[in-house]
């Protein structure tokens, strides 16, 4: 399995490594100085997808996203077909974003709706496995690629993988998850030192890669972080000459990242708690529902004092009477 992470990335030469800071993107500007994408067909092993700009929504709203859609809209052998041996064509388009900087040791941790599958009236026949991905990816080097990951497939959204490669040498493991991405937002990390990687889910560890594991993780190197979405090549139907002029069903894939974040340096990701990025799933941003609960804080310690200060309380009944409570004695006033 874990060739398809080597297969589907995209190769990024790069002439200069400068190491960015930490930093936190909700998706509130167009993020171009932040991201990059690129449209070009890609082949491997005879299975083809076109990376295209058009699969890739940034909306920005009062809550900002960034979405990715996997499709079957490829309809011109201009675009979707490569002349080699043989022609190798494909019907299949989608996105992948990679930051434009390089980042070093550290925690990164991406909110997301992984996998949501809108496709319509599929047929089976045009069925195909598509894997959701977040990656720390280095290819400066042309001939050692170093990608790790963390999956999730459409066809099965509850079994995480969790993937490593170093040149010639791939690890792929598959983990149960106790809930389905398919269905609910949720907090993909990785946590990547010169001691070893941590792969966690919901704060979950879900695998752990130490140095002495016998596995040479590249001493510091410098990572850029990748969003993907691409077809699964061991589940892929197989490859096609020519392009299918006949009507097809309607394959959409989708999957919605509200946040990305990385944090710099390594005693600062020891010390981190896997669970405290949790409490931002949900309609509101961990900045906004931090602000929210701080202004309840301050509005009740004022009605505390007030109400202490004056030592009487009035409640209203249900039938319209008034209770006056004084320090020591309780008299009831007529609303009449």
């Amino acid at each position: 399995m874990g060739r398809f992470i080597l297969g589907w990335v995209i190769v990024i030469l790069s002439s200069s490594l400068k190491i960015d800071s930490s930093f936190t993107d909700v998706f509130h500007t167009d993020g171009e100085s932040m991201w990059k994408t690129s449209d070009w067909l890609h082949c491997v092993e005879g299975h083809c997808v076109k990376m295209s700009t058009a699969n890739i929504a940034h909306r920005i709203h009062q809550r900002g996203t960034l979405q990715i859609s996997f499709r079957n809209d490829c309809d011109s052998e201009y675009d979707c077909c490569q002349d080699g041996f043989v022609l190798q064509c494909t019907p299949y388009t989608t996105g992948q974003v990679l930051s434009r900087g390089h980042f070093g040791y550290g925690s990164f941790r991406w909110i997301a709706d992984a996998i949501s599958d809108q496709s319509e009236n599929l047929d089976e026949d045009d069925s195909v496995e598509v894997l959701a991905c977040f990656t720390l990816e280095n290819h400066h080097h042309t001939e050692i690629s170093f990608v790790i990951g963390i999956c999730i497939s459409s066809f099965e959204p509850t079994v995480a993988r969790t993937e490593l490669n170093i040149g010639p040498h791939i690890e792929s493991e598959r983990h149960q998850l106790g809930f389905d991405p398919s269905e609910q937002s949720a907090v993909y990390r990785i946590d990547f030192t010169p001691s070893g990687i941590k792969y966690f889910v919901n704060g979950a560890l879900l695998r752990e890669i130490k140095n002495q594991d016998g596995v040479h993780i590249p001493v510091s190197e410098k990572v850029k972080i990748g969003i993907s979405m691409f077809q699964a090549i061991t589940a892929s139907p197989e490859p096609i000459e020519t392009l299918d002029t006949l009507p097809r069903s309607r394959i959409e894939i989708v999957m919605t990242i509200f946040r990305v974040r990385y944090i710099q340096g390594i005693k600062q990701t020891a010390n981190l708690d896997p669970h405290d990025e949790l409490f931002v799933i949900g309609n509101s941003s961990s900045y906004s529902f931090v602000f929210l609960m701080g202004v309840l804080g301050i509005i009740l310690m004022i009605l505390a004092f007030i109400l202490f200060a004056n030592h009487k309380y009035f409640f209203q009944r249900v039938q319209g009477d008034y209770f006056l409570f004084e320090n020591p004695d309780c008299v009831q006033a007529d609303s009449k």
